[in-house]
């Protein structure tokens, strides 16, 4: 019989929390940010702001299909499995589509 140790989440949490700055331990930390720089922001010549995409996670999907059904019904859409979009805002597109993943 395998032996487990029982942990306290919490304790875990509050450990992990108490890693990070001070700062950074406020819920509303990425709040202040904003309202600090807000002003700034609001000042920028638009031909100075830069639009920046950070993406994650990235993965390939072999059986993906653009303008299979990315509403399916099942686990994963925009397959071949999938059929063709009913509609064109059920269709998925030529380079991904947020409503692809696991439901």
């Amino acid at each position: 019989m395998e032996k487990y140790d029982e942990v306290d989440l919490k304790k875990v949490v509050y450990d992990e929390l108490h890693l990070k700055s001070p700062l950074a331990q406020q819920n509303n930390h990425v709040n202040n940010l904003y309202a600090k720089h807000e002003q700034r922001i609001n000042n920028l010549d638009k031909k100075d702001l830069v639009k920046v995409v950070m993406m994650s996670d990235l993965h390939m999907d072999w059986d993906y299909l653009p303008g299979a059904d990315n509403s399916c019904g099942k686990p994963l859409c925009c397959r071949s499995d999938s059929g063709p979009a009913p509609t064109t805002e059920r269709t998925a597109g030529k380079w991904g589509d947020f409503n692809c993943d696991l439901n």
